[in-house]
């Protein structure tokens, strides 16, 4: 616990960290945790717990699966928004991947116009045409959104 592995954060280990921690101390926790206390399991079960976030709050628990199924439904109506634009995704070496900081990504946009509303969207403030541009790293394969300047 003193130091990160190699190629990770310091600063997202101790995060991990200081939340395996509270989630040890929690009252909901104790039948997980005392096998591992009295030496019947090892820190390998017990990280693999952590790991599946089984040792979580209920509450926590539930709303990180609503999350990730709200993300993966936004996911899905962006694919068909951009299936339905009829436009080829392109490549361009201008936009940087947020995730590993290489340049270059495919890019599909999406006009706000006549769109939006399926994407969950609200109009822009002052009524700008800008649109939503979906990204894609060749490299590393990470995916996110951004508006395109007006």
């Amino acid at each position: 616990l003193a130091q990160a592995p190699a190629g990770g954060s310091a600063k997202a280990y101790f995060s991990e960290v200081r939340a395996m921690v509270r989630a040890l101390r929690l009252a909901e926790n104790e039948a997980a945790v005392a096998p591992f206390l009295i030496g019947a399991a090892t820190a390998q079960q017990l990280l693999e717990l952590s790991q599946s976030r089984q040792l979580l709050p209920k509450q926590l628990r539930e709303r990180l699966e609503r999350e990730a199924s709200e993300a993966e439904r936004r996911r899905k109506r962006e694919d068909e928004a951009v299936r339905n634009s009829n436009i080829l995704p392109f490549f361009t070496a201008k936009i940087q991947c947020t995730s590993c900081g290489a340049w270059g990504a495919n890019s599909d946009r999406i006009p706000h116009v006549g769109g939006h509303h399926k994407l969950g969207k609200t109009a822009s403030l002052g009524g700008t045409d800008s649109a939503r541009v979906l990204c894609s790293c060749i490299q590393c394969g990470c995916r996110w959104r951004m508006d395109e300047p007006p």
